[in-house]
């Protein structure tokens, strides 16, 4: 805008400076004045003669002097619409590109902002794959040692249960010679012949080793032989059962046999 003023200005100095010389060089040439009437001649006075020169010429140079201004007024004013509608149009244009110019800064920081959002989750993201992964990872050594322990218990526990199971079996044994030994010393055999006889005696206790039935499984043949095995159970009660034992021994059967 201050361009456009400098150059106006300029314009109009010319324009007056170029009216200004043409006022002073572009003078008319005299004309020769118009005699209707052939005069005799006479003496004449120079001097007057010049007075009157310039009475007749004056008038024609200032009417050509004032067309000459007005017309550069016209220009000027021409000049000045032009230079105006040239100045708003730019105004205009100015401010068109303003307009756009604001929109681009609006889409630019809507646009980093797009990104730095972009990039902010893009980070979110890393970051709970990386702690998923970790808590992965934690959980999978976790479980491998939940594992591993538990594996060792098992082996420990199986080690215990043989060990146990060997110790079962060692006492099991040991009653049952226990049983052997103490049972033949309460039965009475019956007198006479019983040579390759045996019955089998099926035995039902009670916590402490207490006989609570005693039923034959399988008979001799002898009702005598078969009676006094059962006889000799009943009186041997409390058989020498350790609590501990007691779901094992709890009812098992006992040969009798001659």
């Amino acid at each position: 805008m201050q361009t456009i003023a400098l150059i106006k200005a300029v314009i109009i100095n010319v324009l007056f400076l170029s009216l200004i010389f043409f006022s002073t060089l572009n003078q008319p040439e005299p004309l020769p004045p118009v005699l209707k009437d052939i005069m005799p001649a006479a003496i004449v006075d120079e001097t007057n003669i010049i007075v009157n020169k310039n009475i007749i010429d004056k008038p024609v140079i200032k009417q050509d002097t004032e067309l000459k201004k007005r017309q550069i007024e016209k220009k000027i004013v021409s000049i000045e619409k032009l230079l105006n509608k040239t100045e708003r149009k730019k105004i205009q244009e100015q401010a068109i590109l303003n307009k756009v110019l604001e929109q681009k800064a609006i889409e630019a920081k809507k646009l980093t902002k797009e990104r730095k959002k972009s990039k902010e989750l893009a980070r979110l993201k890393t970051e709970l794959a990386i702690e998923r992964k970790q808590a992965k990872e934690k959980r999978l050594k976790r479980e491998q040692k939940a594992l591993q322990q538990h594996a060792k218990k098992i082996k420990n526990t199986a080690t215990v249960a043989k060990k146990i199971e060997k110790q079962d079996k060692e006492q099991i044994q040991a009653t049952i010679k226990l049983l052997q030994n103490k049972l033949p010393q309460y039965w009475i055999r019956p007198r006479g012949f019983y040579g390759g006889l045996s019955c089998i005696i099926k035995i039902n206790l009670q916590m402490g080793g207490m006989v609570k039935n005693v039923a034959v499984v399988t008979s001799s043949g002898n009702v005598a032989f078969d009676n006094s095995a059962i006889l000799a159970v009943q009186n041997a009660s409390p058989l020498p059962i350790p609590d501990e034992l007691f779901t094992e021994f709890r009812e098992f059967n006992f040969e009798f046999k001659k």
